[in-house]
């Protein structure tokens, strides 16, 4: 195949995958905002750092898994973390 046919086909397929990313982080927002929800009607907070390093483990054992690398799924990690702290209202 013709170098830059592969450049052309691979870089669509790659938008495509970008947007299949930007929905999946669409759909985590909306729980994200049920789940904020619903710790404010039971008085919890925002911030939960037990489940935040649960996340941050398994998003590692995932990477490693699928040969990415961990650290580069944990800034994600962090990054959405962050977002969903931002949707639930946490004081900084």
């Amino acid at each position: 195949m013709n170098p830059k046919n592969v450049i052309e086909k691979n870089r669509k397929k790659i938008d495509r995958i970008n947007e299949k990313i930007i929905y999946l982080i669409a759909e985590r927002n909306k729980l994200v905002k049920e789940i904020g929800l619903a710790k404010k009607k039971l008085g919890m907070k925002v911030v939960d750092r037990k489940r935040e390093k649960e996340v941050l483990e398994n998003s590692r054992k995932i990477a490693e898994k699928m040969k990415v690398d961990p650290k580069i799924a944990e800034k994600i990690m962090k990054i959405l973390i962050e977002y969903a702290r931002k949707i639930q209202g946490a004081k900084k």
